[in-house]
């Protein structure tokens, strides 16, 4: 035992154990940083894969909307261009049929640039 040592005749051992235990609790703590990053890995993953198959069913939604939309206006055309036919056989009271023609060119007429409905 060094005289110049004031620990007294157990402090060495004790400081081992001090050191031995702040490694132990530096190691536990270590242990469990890797486990937390590890578990925020797979949940970053998983959020990165559920993304994934959200955008995969918005370009299938977008596409079946799309496909719908250009079937509404074919049909909605067609009923136009059937009606108009049916009102050009009219041969009695002119000014029904006049209004009747007017409806049609409003069906006719683009929406903000939609020329869905143009002949």
């Amino acid at each position: 035992m060094d005289p110049t040592d004031h620990r007294g005749p157990h402090g060495s051992q004790r400081d081992r154990r001090l050191t031995v235990g702040h490694r132990t609790a530096r190691h536990t703590r270590l242990n469990q940083a890797d486990t937390g990053t590890r578990a925020l890995e797979e949940k970053a993953e998983e959020q990165y894969r559920a993304l994934a198959e959200l955008r995969r069913t918005m370009d299938a939604l977008a596409m079946s909307t799309h496909e719908r939309a250009e079937g509404t206006d074919r049909r909605i055309a067609a009923l136009g261009r059937e009606f108009e036919s049916t009102v050009n056989r009219l041969t009695g009271n002119q000014e029904i049929i006049a209004g009747v023609k007017a409806f049609l060119r409003l069906l006719r007429t683009p929406d903000a640039g939609d020329g869905a409905l143009a002949p």
